[in-house]
């Protein structure tokens, strides 16, 4: 059943996975011809902007990945077909895996190759890469998306999610530096992993609180 989910939405999207996958090549191929000492400021500017953009691209493609068979709601078709949730839980991991860190991995990898590394440091390097993406990227949009029904819906959602935490990440940075005169950053120190650990932590238990709740708690359907 996975794999025939597979087909179905590759067929969907893969001229979107194509295009996403485009501008991450163009992202690559940018720090690559700007090299380690930015001599060019075109490509500086652009070095800046195209991987936003290209991280854009990627959070709409798991969206729409996920919207092909939408979770909310008692009338989408996946719900009498039927699909077991398990099954589309599972496809829908694997397809956003694959089609998004896939192209991210492999440009990774020859991104680090092409700058004279090892292929064991370029290789680890690139699965550092995709396995923090995948905590602060991948989860966090998935699990948003499976709580919304449409682009339109989940666009609405996440600007006013971005405004909220923007306001709490500006107030936190406001109270701390009245504290203690000065802002304490220990991302980068010796004690900074605890904090990334803490992260990692609280986004894998939250993605699955809530993809648990979405895919095999929601009503709607007698299929479990």
């Amino acid at each position: 059943m996975v794999w025939h989910i597979f087909k179905k939405d590759w067929k969907l999207l893969w001229s979107f996975v194509a295009a996403v996958a485009l501008l991450h090549g163009i992202a690559a191929l940018i720090m690559f011809k700007l090299g380690l000492f930015n001599e060019d400021p075109t490509l500086e500017m652009l070095s800046y902007e195209v991987p936003n953009l290209a991280v854009f691209g990627s959070m709409f493609l798991i969206v729409a990945i996920v919207h092909l068979e939408a979770i909310p709601g008692v009338r989408q078709d996946w719900l009498t077909r039927p699909i077991p949730r398990r099954s589309l839980l599972l496809e829908k991991l694997l397809f956003v895996v694959i089609t998004v860190e896939g192209p991210i991995f492999a440009l990774s990898l020859a991104q680090g190759l092409a700058f004279g590394f090892s292929w064991r440091s370029s290789l680890l390097a690139a699965a550092a890469y995709v396995a923090l993406l995948f905590f602060f990227l991948i989860l966090p949009i998935f699990s948003f998306a499976s709580v919304t029904r449409n682009m339109t819906e989940a666009f609405i959602l996440g600007c006013g999610c971005t405004l909220i935490i923007g306001a709490f990440l500006l107030l936190s940075s406001s109270m701390n530096q009245s504290a203690h005169g000065t802002l304490i950053a220990v991302t980068h120190s010796g004690i900074g992993w605890i904090g990334e650990v803490c992260r990692f932590a609280l986004v894998t238990v939250a993605a699955g609180v809530i993809l648990g709740s979405q895919y095999f708690r929601r009503k709607g359907s007698s299929i479990n």
